[in-house]
């Protein structure tokens, strides 16, 4: 698949049942290759590789997985190899650059009518993935428009026009995955599942969701010198840096991840122009909340390479 292409439609072809194929997640993640996606194998179990939540992209050097998401990949053969090593895993399926997929997660407050009521009207239909879960839980599959010069699909919770989070409603673009049926849900072992059984191909989202889901261009900086760190008020710095460490402490469960990557971001501008920063305390302030090391070392990296820079280590 190439970058611009919208993959192909998922359905269940009538050769595909366990006679050819014994392992029907296999045979799934085959198929989604085969239509252009690409997919990588996660974690079915808490703890399975070295502490990793159950959803997380398994790791192998051997096996060409070393990069979370960026190691997803269509390949028939390497797919089989993934499935021959975890054959329980579940299928993450990478979100392509002109897909945007909606999380809707009701343990954290997440609702359809919300997002609609966030958007002032109604959603257009749209392939949608329900959750094993059991709780109404699911995914909105929407195509980004072709030409959206300069802008850039956000990650993360959903921010509403007055600057607020939306609750239990995330966005993952480019660079993320999803988990894809017919995997089976960690904790109940029910399997994910296309609504109506099919997967056609994505409608582009509606403009009012759009607004929400896409930041504009940032305005260029005025050329000039990088500042010091001997131009800045160290006590203004220390204050900031206690504000995001505080930010971070406070978060509230579904919004944790999130304030990590804000703070991470922040401090690492920080850092770029010569502030103060302090990335231990800031790990342990995520740490405090929650959070597995996995996470918090993923999301401070995550941010510090989407800033720029040098990265954690």
């Amino acid at each position: 698949m190439r970058l611009n292409e919208t993959p192909r439609p998922y359905r269940k072809q009538p050769g595909e049942n366990e006679l050819t194929n014994p392992n029907p997640i296999l045979s799934a993640a085959l198929r989604y290759a085969a239509c252009g996606w690409q997919v990588l194998p996660c974690l079915e179990q808490d703890g399975k590789q070295a502490g990793k939540p159950a959803k997380a992209p398994y790791y192998s050097r051997a096996l060409e997985l070393t990069h979370g998401a960026k190691s997803a990949s269509g390949n028939p053969e390497l797919i089989r190899q993934w499935w021959k090593e975890w054959p329980r895993a579940l299928i993450g399926l990478a979100v392509p650059p002109h897909i945007a997929v909606i999380d809707i997660d009701p343990r954290n407050g997440g609702t359809l009518e919300a997002l609609e009521a966030a958007i002032g009207g109604k959603l257009t239909r749209c392939p949608i993935v329900v959750s094993g879960r059991g709780d109404g839980g699911c995914h909105l599959y929407y195509q980004r428009p072709a030409r959206l010069e300069g802008f850039t699909p956000l990650f993360g919770q959903v921010i509403c026009d007055d600057g607020t989070a939306l609750p239990g409603v995330d966005v993952k673009t480019h660079g993320g995955f999803c988990v894809a049926p017919p995997s089976l849900h960690p904790e109940t072992g029910k399997p994910y599942r296309w609504e109506g059984n099919e997967f056609f191909t994505p409608p582009p989202y509606p403009q009012a969701l759009g607004k929400l889901i896409e930041r504009p261009p940032r305005p260029q900086p005025l050329p000039g010198k990088r500042v010091s760190r001997a131009g800045f008020n160290p006590i203004a710095g220390a204050n900031m840096v206690s504000g995001l460490l505080a930010t971070v402490a406070q978060a509230r469960q579904g919004t944790r991840n999130n304030a990590l990557f804000w703070a991470a971001c922040r401090m690492q501008q920080n850092d770029l122009t010569g502030a103060a920063t302090d990335w231990q305390g800031l790990r342990q302030a995520a740490l405090a909340t929650g959070l597995t090391a996995w996470e918090v070392d993923n999301t401070i990296h995550s941010a510090r390479r989407r800033i720029g820079g040098h990265h954690a280590a």
